[in-house]
């Protein structure tokens, strides 16, 4: 179980954007956010596949000088879940 706020990722957004960076925040759904007062971008994920989509869109549509990755998601996912020799799949 990931026990991440995101506090990190949003102090960072946040410290950006005040010196006047174009910043888009990507964020778990759950994130504690930025100050609301700081004008940046959101987009919100809630697993590894939905963080890659929403990264491959952007890179792949916008320019970016720096990406800055602290969000603490899993580079793997469940495919099947085995008990009492009976396997089904993780969201069945």
């Amino acid at each position: 179980t990931n026990t991440s706020t995101g506090a990190t990722g949003a102090v960072i957004a946040e410290t950006f954007a005040e010196f006047g960076h174009e910043v888009t925040f990507v964020h778990a759904k759950d994130s504690i956010m930025p100050n609301p007062r700081s004008a940046l971008r959101k987009k919100s994920f809630v697993n590894y596949q939905d963080l890659k989509t929403v990264l491959q869109d952007e890179l792949g549509q916008l320019h970016y000088d720096a990406v800055i990755n602290a969000a603490a998601v899993s580079d793997f996912s469940v495919s099947k879940i085995k008990k009492d020799r009976e396997e089904t799949l993780p969201n069945a």
